[in-house]
């Protein structure tokens, strides 16, 4: 079993970044206080600053430094273990070393390492590849499980953001941004503790302004899984046959994972009530318009 006092799991943390949004910031620093930890892509809080691995990166950073500063003035600092996780084993061990050496930590001697709190610890996983996501799952559960779960927060940002717009985008989109992203939460629901969090990274373009009201009064009367599945299984079959706009969808298909995901997110919140798990908060937010490779970094941020 973990000796660690707090776990969290950061996947993700190897794309470009130079900021992060003040909102989820904020939200995360308020995770933060309540002592919960296991994220997936998780974000910074806090002052926005300079960072070169992202999103995942950023937050993976600002858990160390909020961690050693809210725990300055006590007599013992309970212990935190962060994984981080990305799909390529390269940039993930890349970012490990970069965030081992960053001077903001190093000062604050938060890193185990410098002789503070927490720890850093790399794993490899792919959210999209069933057999990488089971092989870490059963590794955290082996490690840290227990009755009452060992991990004390999830945030899943994971996503992607392709140009164009034809049935091989919406797929490949669907299938990360939503289907691989619930995959994930199902799978890391049981080893969260009763009074978990989990935070699935959604956004203020996956609001239903886009949808005419039939196709909007779906979506927000949705109450399990299977009925947000069967709108994005409508989404691509129309697309599939050329007839979305016919259908009442956008030509957007990362848009629409997000509408998905923010309403599957509710419905695995209220699966989560019936099956005893009502303990664990679990929801979905908008980090803002940060500067990332996934929206080409553009010129166009709130917080450059």
């Amino acid at each position: 079993m973990s000796s660690y006092n707090r776990i969290g799991v950061v996947t993700g943390a190897n794309k470009v970044s130079l900021s992060l949004s003040l909102s989820l910031s904020l939200y995360i620093q308020h995770l933060s206080k309540k002592k919960i930890f296991h994220v997936q892509q998780m974000l910074t809080m806090g002052v926005p600053f300079q960072s070169k691995k992202g999103i995942g990166y950023a937050i993976v950073r600002q858990l160390a430094l909020q961690h050693s500063a809210s725990n300055a003035n006590k007599p013992t600092t309970p212990s935190l273990l962060v994984y981080l996780t990305a799909r390529d084993q390269a940039r993930g061990e890349a970012a490990l070393a970069e965030i081992k050496q960053d001077p903001q930590l190093k000062a604050a001697k938060a890193l185990v390492g410098d002789g503070g709190a927490v720890q850093i610890m790399f794993r490899q996983l792919d959210i999209t590849d069933r057999e990488s996501l089971k092989k870490f799952v059963e590794g955290v559960r082996e490690e840290h499980g227990g009755e009452d779960g060992g991990v004390d927060f999830v945030v899943n940002n994971a996503a992607i953001y392709l140009p164009g717009f034809d049935s091989e985008v919406v797929k490949t989109t669907l299938d990360c941004n939503y289907y691989s992203t619930m995959g994930a939460s199902r799978a890391f629901l049981p080893l969260l503790k009763q009074n978990g969090r989990m935070v699935n990274v959604a956004s203020t373009v996956g609001g239903l302004s886009y949808y005419p009201d039939a196709l909007r009064d779906r979506f927000l009367a949705t109450q399990t899984e299977a009925d947000v599945d069967a709108i994005m299984h409508d989404f691509q079959s129309a697309v599939d046959t050329g007839k979305e706009e016919e259908s009442g969808f956008p030509k957007l298909a990362y848009e629409v994972s997000k509408a998905g995901l923010i309403g599957a997110t509710r419905a695995l919140a209220l699966a989560a009530k019936r099956e005893g798990k009502g303990g664990v908060l679990i929801n979905s937010c908008c980090p803002g318009y940060v500067k990332t490779d996934l929206n080409g970094r553009g010129k166009y941020f709130l917080f450059p």
